[in-house]
């Protein structure tokens, strides 16, 4: 028999096993080495979807589409699954005000008229008890027609109705008053 020189060597069995370990240390540490940056992508991607910003937005998105496309319905009830599951301080001052738009033209569609007028005001006072300003600059940022819908939401939410107020603070004159003998 004839043995190699390693193998003659005390511990020469010993060191065979660290080149196996190496090696598939090596092949383990290159995959790893690999996979970290797509396991860095998709912790980024899914740690803020937890936090509700992304899925609000698409949530948001999906309800204007529906809103354009008639389905008034359905954008509302979009919208109410939105503020179910979302934190409101998770919801910008925009969303919100968006939010109140999709309400305010699904009212303004025959769609639970009262209902969603009135959800779309809470939406209008809950983004301006934030910033008025920005509600304000939300508000002139929308077509003429977006602008009419959403005004009277907001003027709700204000408490500001001009025909309400008007007709509280209505004195009548002498000819209205009629006196029955």
């Amino acid at each position: 028999m004839h043995q190699s020189k390693g193998a003659s060597t005390p511990g020469a069995s010993f060191m065979q096993t660290p080149k196996m370990f190496l090696t598939y240390h090596t092949i383990t540490n290159g995959i790893l080495r690999r996979l970290l940056p797509l396991i860095i992508i998709i912790l980024t991607i899914a740690l803020p979807s937890c936090e509700g910003g992304e899925d609000t937005e698409g949530d948001l998105v999906l309800a204007e589409s529906a809103m354009h496309e008639g389905r008034y319905g359905e954008a509302a009830e979009i919208c109410r699954d939105i503020l179910q599951k979302t934190d409101s301080t998770a919801i910008t001052i925009n969303q919100m005000c968006r939010i109140a738009v999709v309400y305010a033209t699904a009212a303004d569609n025959d769609c639970d008229n009262e209902l969603n007028m009135a959800r779309a005001a809470d939406c209008f006072r809950r983004a301006a008890s934030v910033s008025a300003d920005s509600v304000s600059v939300f508000l002139n940022s929308l077509s003429v027609e977006e602008q009419s819908i959403a005004n009277m939401a907001h003027r709700l939410a204000l408490g500001t109705h001009s025909d309400l107020r008007d007709y509280e603070d209505y004195v009548p004159d002498s000819i209205d008053v009629h006196v029955h003998e």
